[in-house]
């Protein structure tokens, strides 16, 4: 197995094949670090020396680093795997503790690359797109504050309200949407944390209902121009359990497709599509407003915490929902122990030892074989002869 030249310790990476449905490619593993998993002090202080590769110990992964906090001992990286299997396990290796190192982290475009229009960690105040395109910013409400989870961190919020401004154009791809988000809520009245839309009867609105109907469940709103789809999923989620939270759109089938909704990356919900993907009203691709944290007006906002919001131009498959639901809750991966490199001064001592046991060994024998012959030769020739027949028996039953 190679070893990154430079760096002093890895760690194994195991993506466990049990918690993937089937085969996926160019797929964002999370993985979050705290001080019970990983020690900071091993590596520098801006984790620019903390670096991922495929199983053969060598070949680079694309990676972006969210945040490395290590005066709290807390960080999260997103690694870009190339393949992940459903049959065996799928395996790769974190490095680190090289003190010259330089930032080696990927763009977001180049992570974040397998159809993904926006991706909003909100681990910080700063909003940003990990793509860089569609940066969001703090329309009403006092600046958050920020909430460390054992997913990542994340917003709380209470009437906030954030919105960027989204080219349809993205999101007409196929006439497809997949959107993801991490929540954490409780509360009586109706909170909408996801809209899409300047004016809700518009053909590209989209909106996510929490409490709609008093009941504690989420729903999923699309709108054709003349009819709002909902689709209504019958689960509880006013417990202040944080969940992902994933609903799909297709309007390509013209009111033939199915749209589901996913709790914890188990799908809980679905409803036919009304009809064809329409931008807006005027039938051309404008630009809407993205708004999280509330809907238009802020009306009703959303209390809570609030995260990792994923807008795909794609309907996602079931098996990568599942999948980025399970790397989203630090499920799907299992780290292993810290490993160093073996060095020739450390072979060479380790070949000295062994070579020290098989003398020792070998010595052992023949002083134990130099006694056993002694012994048989004092012994009369009648119990010799005897002795062996049953040898000659047993090696005739064993062969």
């Amino acid at each position: 197995m190679a070893w990154l030249s430079g760096y002093s310790y890895r760690k194994k990476i195991t993506i466990e094949s049990g918690y993937v449905d089937a085969s996926l490619s160019n797929f964002v593993l999370d993985v979050v670090l705290a001080s019970g998993s990983f020690t900071f002090s091993r590596a520098r202080s801006d984790g620019y020396d903390v670096v991922f590769t495929a199983s053969d110990g060598e070949t680079a992964l694309p990676f972006t680093r969210e945040y490395y906090d290590s005066t709290n001992s807390k960080a999260r990286f997103h690694i870009k795997v190339s393949s992940v299997s459903d049959t065996t396990d799928t395996e790769l290796y974190m490095y680190y503790g090289k003190a010259s190192d330089t930032d080696h982290a990927s763009s977001g475009y180049t992570v974040w690359s397998e159809s993904y229009a926006g991706v909003w960690h909100l681990g910080d105040t700063s909003y940003e797109d990990a793509l860089g395109t569609y940066d969001a910013s703090l329309l009403s409400g006092s600046t958050p504050s920020v909430t460390d989870t054992l997913w990542g961190r994340y917003l709380t919020l209470s009437s906030h309200s954030f919105g960027t401004d989204l080219a349809m154009a993205s999101l007409a791809s196929n006439d497809e949407v997949t959107v993801t988000i991490v929540m954490a809520w409780t509360g009586s009245g109706t909170f909408i944390p996801i809209e899409y839309s300047d004016a809700f009867y518009e053909n590209s609105a989209f909106a996510i209902y929490l409490n709609n109907y008093g009941d504690g469940y989420p729903t999923f709103g699309e709108c054709d121009g003349s009819n709002i789809n909902i689709i209504y999923d019958a689960t509880d989620c006013s417990d202040g359990t944080l969940r992902t939270l994933t609903f799909t759109m297709d309007r390509s089938g013209g009111g033939t497709t199915t749209n589901y909704s996913y709790i914890n990356g188990v799908a809980t919900g679905s409803r036919t599509q009304h009809g064809d993907y329409q931008a807006d009203t005027t039938g051309n691709l404008g630009t809407e407003t993205l708004y999280f944290g509330s809907d238009v007006g802020v009306v009703s906002p959303f209390s809570g915490t609030f995260g990792d919001l994923r807008l795909s131009t794609i309907k996602r498959s079931a098996a990568w929902i599942k999948a980025e639901s399970y790397s989203i809750r630090q499920l799907l991966h299992s780290l292993g122990n810290e490993e160093t490199p073996i060095t020739p001064k450390a072979l060479i001592a380790s070949i000295s030892t062994t070579i020290t046991a098989r003398r020792q060994i070998s010595q052992m024998l023949s002083v134990s074989l130099s006694a056993t012959a002694s012994l048989l030769y004092a012994l009369p020739p009648p119990v010799l002869d005897a002795i062996s027949k049953v040898g000659a028996c047993l090696y005739l039953k064993w062969t």
